[in-house]
């Protein structure tokens, strides 16, 4: 029955739907509104600049040439099947290839008064010559082609700056947004200049290593573990974690009557009664951890959520209820057994200022919605080997091992280690003189039978252009490498760098390309230091000077004669010298930033600073490989070409 409706509705009536009232449908108004529109903005662009915009200089068409339309959104038609000579664009100007299906091809583009350039796919092969005004490119027949401009979008000067930092760094912050507009104009090239030339390289691995502290439950191929006495090493309230999932609880009813849960023979928790969520007892046996276990329950301040589940004899995953509640239990033992009584004990309780020294960590993870945040986690501030020293030093150098864990007391409660990654320094500036010798070494001493998991492997790295400013030969009595070291040393001249060449393809092993690289200039590289620059070591060669460089300042050639005098280097082919620190001789001042320098001794023998790589000893093998170096094809191998003519020397291009 139609009734009447409040203002704002109509009625309906709808054989599917029913009738009633419903909301009154606004109509769009066929003026515009007099108020400014508060609607989102529309997802076309507009066909022309909303404010005017500083172009490019235009060129003047000449005779026979096409020109870029002036007009966004209208394109001209460039015939097919001739060379056609198009007028550099101030502008984004495209061509395009139309098929008749309408698919757009991309041929080339210009900008910014630039030549035209081909565009990467089917085209990217097309050849352009251009002069000052104009390019020139044949065409193929029988097809439909279109050149289209475009205007640039309009930035403001922090977007411009913002665009730009989000892509040279790795997040934009205000301070440094201001930082590149206060250097005016040109801060944008004045900013990467000062980044590639003065301020240290750094790294997300860097930053994300310095504050790592990942549980693991004992080392690795990455490293070793904190010690329990060890600053910044973690004890938890919960007999297990995360780390125990996928092994295997041992359950034992003791002489009291009370259930003993150990793992690999080592106890962890003692409790009184042990079910499935059912109710079923859990009898005698061992049982596979199903689900990662979590946190401990307590009452009124953690989480409900935790978990200890077994794989029980009915060949289910269940959740178990220990002592009557669901989920894991606190580390505990019993003194009246034996067997539960852990092997190694820390009673942090004797510790002056405990409280200071051991704090709890990550309070925030286990309290529960609207409760309170729960102590089950500790973590030590400070070292403990010089307060308790017979306790620390009773255990071994590296700890860990998750089948023998360090107990401890603190507070009265029984808390069980839990060792975090711990990471050594190791970076491009300040590499570990030993290579992680030391770590292997340590690795070793677990507590149970070494496994290949275990232990840590070396951590130097093979040089590269990134690391060969600061890679150094080092002596350190732990050195460790990923390879094998000979146990004779090999002289790399020529000779036997031609047999390593010619034994490895002889017995059909993958054949060595191994060269002394010549051809290196000084010039092209802005990192290599001038030759008066204390505490570097410089390369020069012998007899190979032009004569033709401006002579060096008497001052100047005193202090390299003394050192040319003083090196026991006997290499025959370059001579490397260090100029210390703080030297008594001084380098003329107008020679302090100069390359290249010629030096003549009393003897009359002519040295020449070269290049600090000059000659060194490279293995190439990789490069010469058929997809590694991008001159290399099937018909030509420019790498391998050197060791074919019988040389063992690679001459660096000149054009690179």
């Amino acid at each position: 029955k139609k009734r009447s409706c409040r203002d704002g509705f109509h009625w309906y009536n709808n054989n599917k739907c029913g009738c009633g009232c419903r909301k009154n449908r606004r109509k769009k108004r066929k003026t515009p509104t007099k108020a400014p529109t508060r609607g989102r903005p529309s997802l076309r662009p507009t066909p022309s600049p909303t404010a005017p915009i500083k172009l490019p200089p235009v060129f003047s068409t000449p005779p026979g040439s096409i020109a870029c339309p002036t007009i966004v959104g209208k394109t001209i038609s460039v015939t097919a099947g001739y060379t056609a000579s198009i007028v550099k664009s101030g502008l984004l100007c495209t061509l395009v290839e139309i098929t008749n299906t309408g698919l757009v091809i991309p041929v080339g583009r210009s900008y910014s008064n630039y030549d035209w350039e081909p565009a990467a796919g089917i085209y990217a092969a097309l050849k352009w010559s251009c002069n000052d005004v104009t390019c020139s490119v044949t065409l193929p027949a029988g097809k439909k082609f279109e050149l289209e401009t475009f205007y640039p979008p309009q930035y403001k000067a922090d977007d411009v700056i913002a665009r730009f930092l989000q892509q040279a760094t790795f997040g934009i912050t205000r301070e440094e947004i201001n930082d590149v507009k206060s250097l005016g104009n040109g801060g944008i090239e004045e900013w990467a200049d000062n980044q590639m030339n003065s301020v240290p390289i750094s790294s997300h691995r860097a930053f994300f290593r310095r504050f790592l502290t990942g549980s693991h439950a004992a080392p690795s191929e990455m490293g070793i573990v904190t010690h329990p006495c060890q600053k910044g090493t973690h004890y938890r309230m919960h007999a297990f974690s995360g780390r125990d999932f996928k092994r295997k609880v041992q359950v034992k009813v003791l002489n009291n009557g009370r259930i003993m849960l150990s793992i690999a023979g080592h106890s962890r928790a003692v409790v009184d009664s042990l079910t499935t969520k059912s109710g079923d007892d859990i009898e005698d046996g061992t049982y596979k951890i199903c689900k990662r276990p979590n946190n401990v329950f307590l009452d009124n301040t953690s989480k409900k959520n935790s978990r200890l589940s077994l794989r029980t004899n009915k060949g289910m995953c269940e959740s178990i209820r220990i002592n009557g509640k669901e989920g894991n239990t606190r580390v505990n033992y019993d003194d009246s057994e034996d067997e539960t009584v852990p092997n190694y004990i820390i009673n942090f309780d004797k510790l002056t200022d405990k409280n200071s020294k051991i704090i709890p960590v990550n309070t925030e993870f286990y309290g529960g919605l609207g409760k309170q945040p729960a102590v089950q986690e500790l973590i030590l501030t400070d070292d403990l080997f010089d307060e308790l020293p017979n306790v620390c030093e009773s255990l071994p150098k590296v700890t860990g091992n998750p089948d023998d864990p360090v107990f401890a007391y603190f507070n009265d409660q029984v808390w069980i280690h839990h060792p975090r990654f711990l990471l050594q320094n190791n970076t491009i500036r300040a590499p570990l003189s030993d290579a992680g010798g030391t770590l292997v070494q340590l690795s070793k001493q677990t507590w149970r039978k070494p496994h290949a998991s275990m232990q840590t492997i070396c951590a130097n790295t093979p040089r590269t252009f990134l690391n060969e400013d600061k890679c150094f030969l080092s002596i350190d009595e732990n050195i460790c490498s990923k390879d094998k070291r000979p146990s004779f040393l090999i002289p790399l001249t020529h000779e036997n760098l031609r047999k390593m060449h010619t034994i490895t393809d002889e017995y059909n092993e993958e054949t060595r390309y191994i060269y002394a690289v010549d051809g290196l200039r000084l010039w092209k590289h802005r990192r290599i230091r001038p030759a008066c620059k204390e505490g570097l070591t410089t390369r020069w060669v012998k007899n190979k000077c032009t004569g033709k460089l401006q002579p060096v300042a008497n001052e100047t050639a005193d202090v390299f004669k003394f050192l040319f005098g003083e090196s026991e280097d006997i290499n025959p082919y370059v001579t490397d010298i260090l100029l210390p620190k703080k030297f008594i001789f001084k380098c003329n001042e107008a020679d302090m930033t100069r390359r290249g320098i010629e030096i003549t001794t009393d003897d009359g023998t002519c040295y020449k600073h070269v290049h600090p790589d000059l000659m060194q000893v490279y293995d190439m093998t990789f490069w010469a490989r058929l997809n590694t170096h991008p001159g290399n094809s099937k018909t030509r191998n420019p790498i391998k070409e050197f060791a074919e003519a019988g040389s063992t020397t690679l001459i660096f291009p000149s054009w690179h």
